[in-house]
């Protein structure tokens, strides 16, 4: 048993010792409070208006798993609604995706750009996500265009011998963006022994009898027609 109290608006991570162990809420009048699913106002999260729930084994996030023994941080209004003034749930960003593979200065040996992969860390609502990646200012750059998928192999880049840069960011069902990821690189390399060249150089031939009197009359042609 235990508790967590704060008497103010706000936000706080709950303490470890009460991580995912909340079941019930009590708040002042005309307050409210939103219950987020992890750490840091991030995953799913529900708003409860005052006087708050005694039992939260009913209750639900919007995406349909229960409240009970999953909460990780909240935010305290001295308003109804969470500050939305009444219209329902207000709308965070999505979380922030975070890089997955290949790991950061990957350098692909076989001329294909490598698959790029990322982390979905969710959204504060609930919703639904998708994500757009992009190579940015390299030699050749690339986007993926909004998509679900979590992967993405930019085939345009195949052939091209290159450093490039990587990131992504993710946009919920409402339109909301979050910030960019932090960004990553890799490279392109044959990996090919290149072969040694040499460059013979021949030496001129020296002008013989027939290329002086050639240059004569070329001469004595010439200064007839002046």
């Amino acid at each position: 048993m235990g508790y967590v109290r704060r008497s103010g608006a706000g936000f706080q991570n709950v303490p470890d010792t009460f991580h995912d162990r909340a079941s019930s809420i009590r708040i002042p009048n005309n307050w409210s409070v939103r219950l987020f699913e992890h750490s840091e106002r991030s995953g799913a999260s529900v708003c409860v208006n005052a006087p708050g729930d005694s039992d939260f084994s009913n209750d639900r996030y919007p995406d349909g798993r229960s409240l009970n023994d999953t909460v990780s941080s909240f935010e305290v209004f001295t308003m109804p609604n969470c500050g939305d003034g009444g219209s329902g749930s207000p709308n965070y960003p999505p979380n922030t995706p975070t890089l997955r593979s290949p790991h950061d200065w990957y350098v692909a040996h076989d001329g294909r750009a490598p698959m790029l992969c990322w982390n979905n860390n969710g959204d504060p609502n609930g919703d639904a996500v998708e994500f757009f990646a992009e190579v940015f200012e390299s030699a050749r750059n690339a986007q993926s265009g909004w998509t679900r998928e979590t992967c993405w192999r930019p085939a345009e880049l195949d052939g091209g011998y290159f450093g490039y840069q990587w990131r992504v960011k993710a946009r919920d069902v409402r339109g909301a963006q979050s910030g960019w990821s932090e960004v990553w690189h890799f490279n392109k390399d044959t990996n090919r022994k290149q072969a040694e060249s040499q460059t013979t150089h021949n030496k001129p031939e020296e002008a013989g009898d027939d290329d002086v009197d050639r240059q004569n009359r070329f001469q004595e042609r010439y200064d007839q027609l002046l």
